[in-house]
């Protein structure tokens, strides 16, 4: 697995969100991630509701 968010020295994100609704965020991939099973973590956002079937081993999100 590799982590490619966190925090920059400067305390930004490396991969700033952008708050869409209520109920949607979206960002920009770097351009590292490689297509496949993915997971994603965001820090001290509004809360979102995901729900995932929960047997995926693989990820709960595909990357493309």
């Amino acid at each position: 697995m590799v982590n490619l968010g966190g925090l920059n020295p400067d305390g930004s994100a490396k991969i700033p969100l952008s708050l869409e609704s209520d109920s949607k965020i979206t960002f920009t991939l770097p351009t590292a991630v490689v297509a496949g099973p993915s997971y994603l973590q965001a820090l001290n956002p509004p809360f979102i509701p995901f729900t995932s079937t929960g047997d995926s081993p693989g990820g709960a999100f595909q990357a493309m």
